[in-house]
């Protein structure tokens, strides 16, 4: 009686610490999973364990009662396949800490959205159309993420084209001016491991294409609007200094008249 009183009490222990152990591990990001799930598990775990003790402790034959727990056991590891491979993957991606609640990531280029939750089976994604996603764990786990809430900095990648008929000087003039502006204006990164130029990208049919690249200090999306905003004041500021004009796409149209073609307009 002495021992059975001991295992109950031992399990009771156990009982009583598994609610905590299991929050304990969430807040520690050990495993992030919906905790009412891994609780009902641990408990129903333990009670099957306390039993099976005390039947031992009382000298009970259970190798027939473990037999077919082990069978049942079986069968609903091949019913529930499913459920146990996204709940082992949900485990891996968060040991992998690929990304936690409120990361924003982009699933294999498919969508791109806010991680709202990381339940026992599914991540819920809200994209920025607000409709949620619930993503199975497992394709989580086998496919491309990238998460844009870990990067560092931002990237500004645009052309501007000035008029074909700008002279060689004045074109290196705005090159150099805006080139400037991203050595110190503060707002972009000013390293010799980070790309920072301005060049002659292209040349079009009316255009001069000039091609600014360089990265944002801050990975803000409000900061990186109000930097590609003084940017963009900042080369219109250089061309009126340069003067120089930004091209615009134009086409001319010649229009005949029936009775003489050679009163054609040019449009």
């Amino acid at each position: 009686l002495s021992i059975s009183a001991i295992v109950v009490s031992v399990f009771t222990t156990l009982y009583g610490l598994a609610s905590p152990f299991v929050l304990r591990l969430s807040e520690r990001r050990v495993m992030q999973l919906e905790v009412r799930w891994a609780e009902r598990v641990t408990k129903s775990t333990l009670v099957i364990l306390c039993v099976a003790a005390l039947l031992k402790v009382w000298g009970l034959d259970i190798s027939g009662v473990m037999t077919g727990v082990g069978v049942l056991g079986a069968g609903f590891m091949i019913a529930a396949q499913d459920l146990i491979r996204n709940l082992v993957a949900g485990m891996t991606n968060q040991s992998e800490e690929r990304f936690v609640t409120g990361d924003v990531i982009e699933v294999s280029g498919q969508f791109l959205g806010t991680v709202r939750d990381i339940n026992l089976r599914s991540t819920t994604i809200d994209g920025f159309d607000n409709i949620p996603r619930f993503v199975p764990n497992a394709e989580l786990s086998n496919a491309t993420v990238m998460n844009w809430t870990r990067r560092k900095h931002r990237r500004i990648l645009m052309q501007v084209g000035v008029l074909l008929s700008t002279s060689e000087e004045t074109i290196e003039e705005v090159c150099d001016r805006i080139q400037a502006h991203l050595d110190t204006s503060k707002d972009f990164v000013v390293r010799d491991d980070v790309t920072r130029s301005v060049t002659v990208h292209a040349l079009s049919e009316d255009a001069v294409e000039l091609q600014v690249y360089a990265f944002t200090v801050s990975p803000d999306y409000t900061d990186y609007l109000a930097v590609r905003q003084r940017l963009n004041l900042a080369i219109l500021r250089i061309l009126k200094v340069a003067e120089a004009k930004l091209a615009y796409p134009t086409r001319t149209i010649h229009v005949e008249h029936a009775d003489n073609p050679q009163n054609a307009k040019e449009i």
